[in-house]
C-alpha cells in the first residue's frame, strides 16, 4: 500500500505539469473569427458567402431605440431589432441621408421581433418608428 501511495506522489506532479503544458498549447493557438464562409468550409461545401456578414442588433423599448448610433462595415448586414414594446402595431421605416425611403415594415407590437438582411451603399442611413420621433437610430454604413 504504502508503495501504491509513494508512486501516485510522484506521478501527480508530472500529471500536473502535462496539463499546465496542453492549457498552455491551446491558449497559445490563434482563433479564428467564425464567419458563414468559414463554416461552409468547414462543412465541405463551397463557399457560398463571399463576405462575412455582420449582425447590427437594435433593441426598442418605451424610451426608444437602443443604440441610438450605428456603424457596420459591410454593405451587407443584418439589422434586427428585439421590440421590448407594448405597440400593437409598429411601422418601421429607413430612409437615406438624403430623404429616400429605402424600406418599409409592420411588425406586431408587444414583443414582436424583427430582422431582415441587408445590402446598402456606403452613407448614412435613417431607422425610426414612424409616429414617434424619439424612436430613432442613426446606421453609418463605411462600406
Amino acid at each position: 500500500m504504502r508503495f501504491v501511495n509513494k508512486r501516485l506522489w510522484v506521478m501527480l506532479p508530472v500529471l500536473c505539469a502535462l496539463a499546465a503544458a496542453v492549457v498552455a498549447v491551446a491558449a497559445y493557438r490563434p482563433v479564428e473569427e467564425a464567419t458563414w464562409k468559414q463554416s461552409d468550409l468547414a462543412l465541405g461545401e463551397p463557399a457560398m458567402y463571399q463576405d462575412a456578414i455582420e449582425e447590427v442588433s437594435l433593441m426598442l423599448n418605451t424610451d426608444g431605440i437602443a443604440p441610438a448610433e450605428v456603424r457596420t462595415h459591410g454593405k451587407k448586414f443584418l439589422l434586427s431589432l428585439d421590440n421590448r414594446t407594448d405597440v400593437k402595431q409598429l411601422t418601421l421605416r429607413m430612409t437615406s441621408s438624403d430623404g429616400v425611403r429605402i424600406r418599409e415594415i409592420r411588425v406586431p407590437g408587444g414583443g414582436g421581433d424583427w430582422s431582415e438582411l441587408l445590402e446598402l451603399q456606403p452613407g448614412t442611413y435613417t431607422f425610426s418608428a414612424v409616429g414617434d420621433p424619439n424612436w430613432i437610430c442613426t446606421i453609418v454604413v463605411t462600406g
